[in-house]
């Protein structure tokens, strides 16, 4: 199932009814199995936001508006407002975090470590 998701996170109309159809689940049983992760539709965006966040830390991602049709968020703005709501920083702002520090330095761990350590909290 959730290969399924991540394997769609393009698709903009990913949704509840679109991954039960695709996985002969139905949409009652998912919402059962999601539940503690607040959610189908909560867990699909943590997954593109978490793959966005992943597509930045390689400093060679795309542009903006790229990676948000790429990710299936609805434009820039949403994906911006998302990724801020989410880890605390705009995506742009994280673009140039991760630009502005060397890979490998201790600097470029912590940025990383902030940014995850924020989901778990």
């Amino acid at each position: 199932m959730e290969q399924h998701i991540d394997a769609s996170l393009a698709d903009p109309h990913l949704s509840v009814d679109s991954v039960a159809a695709d996985t002969g689940i139905s949409r009652s049983a998912l919402y059962r199995l999601f539940e503690q992760h607040g959610g189908v539709a909560r867990q699909i965006r943590k997954r593109r936001l978490a793959a966005l966040r992943s597509a930045l830390d390689r400093r060679d991602a795309a542009l903006p508006e790229v990676l948000a049709r790429h990710y299936g968020f609805d434009d820039e703005r949403q994906m911006e407002r998302l990724f801020l709501e989410e880890f605390g920083q705009s995506a742009s702002g994280y673009r140039q975090a991760v630009a502005a520090v060397e890979a490998g330095e201790p600097e470029d761990s912590r940025l990383r470590w902030r940014t995850w350590l924020s989901e778990v909290t």
